[in-house]
């Protein structure tokens, strides 16, 4: 990872009483997203000059957002798909006098959906500029921040075959379909041991453990979002189904019939340890994968993130 030093002095050079700081990737997203020039003269027009950062492959986004914290940057905006958005957002935790934005610059943009920030980039940076803020939950695995979900099992596996088809000149959604079949082919069990306040220690064999930032519905015609991101738990589901064609049968139960199969487990929890056979395990962390010791200790972070939301969503008690 590498971090430009001249984008880390140039941060301090704007004296707009909003103090704002984008943090963009232009690689996000769709092909007729607004450029870069674009979205300055959007917040230009509201009477503020941001500091633009454009993210290049390699710069290490953490330590370019905790730089414009130190350069006291009131708001802090991660323009791009859910991984720029948690890399940012990672290095905001727990700070009290900092504003997170989100321009939802990328192909699914599920955590913006979420907090109703509406797609349309102009409306979005309108909201940014009115500065509501909203406090919400965070989860946490072995120090790693996830602000939509974590998985491991399944998932990870489909990313990087992915991420390698990708490599050879094949898109997104092609590869993706690709890979999922598969992955699905020729998946093997876990075997994972969970510790959690809410069920007995106990071991599990499965193909995927989902645990979510807050409850994710699963079924249609909300299916995979929030109602919420202030209830402080993480939802947890594990399908224990041994054959493929078992896991199917579990997912289209939870979709279409709203409710799980005895075989998938399910719970709410603050806190959660899996232990796995191997050292070492694949985890997806909002969309990465990223390799981390067994155990796996997760735990939730509640209102640790100060997001800038829509008017109509702020809660009406006075401590934000």
């Amino acid at each position: 990872m590498r971090i430009s030093l001249s984008k880390i002095l140039v941060c301090g050079e704007y004296g707009d009483y909003l103090r704002i700081c984008c943090l963009i990737n232009p690689r996000s997203g769709p092909k007729d997203r607004p450029s870069i020039e674009q979205i300055e003269k959007l917040f230009q027009s509201h009477g503020v000059t941001p500091h633009i950062i454009r993210l290049q492959k390699g710069d290490d986004i953490n330590a370019l957002t905790k730089s414009a914290v130190q350069q006291k940057y009131t708001i802090i905006v991660a323009g791009g798909g859910d991984g720029t958005i948690n890399a940012v957002a990672s290095a905001l935790i727990g700070l009290s006098k900092v504003k997170f934005g989100v321009l939802p610059l990328g192909t699914l943009n599920h955590f913006a959906k979420d907090m109703k920030i509406p797609m349309d980039v102009e409306k979005a940076i309108e909201i940014i500029v009115a500065g509501h803020i909203q406090s919400i939950d965070v989860g946490e695995v072995n120090g790693h921040i996830f602000v939509n979900n974590s998985s491991v099992g399944l998932y990870p596996s489909i990313v990087k075959l992915r991420e390698s088809l990708q490599k050879t000149g094949l898109s997104k959604w092609p590869a993706a379909t690709r890979a999922s079949l598969k992955v699905l082919l020729r998946f093997r069990l876990l075997r994972l041991r969970l510790d959690a306040a809410e069920l007995e220690k106990a071991d599990h064999r499965s193909a995927l453990l989902f645990v979510g930032n807050n409850v994710y519905d699963m079924s249609f015609p909300t299916l995979g979002t929030r109602s919420s991101l202030q209830r402080g738990v993480m939802g947890v589901m594990m399908p224990r189904a041994s054959t493929r064609l078992g896991l199917l049968y579990n997912f289209f139960s939870l979709v279409f019939k709203a409710q799980p199969k005895s075989d998938v487990l399910t719970f709410d929890t603050t806190s959660l340890s899996i232990k796995t056979k191997r050292n070492f395990v694949k985890v997806a962390v909002d969309g990465e994968v990223i390799m981390l010791k067994s155990p796996l200790n997760y735990r939730i972070k509640p209102k640790s993130l100060r997001v800038i939301v829509p008017l109509v969503d702020i809660p009406k008690s006075k401590s934000g």
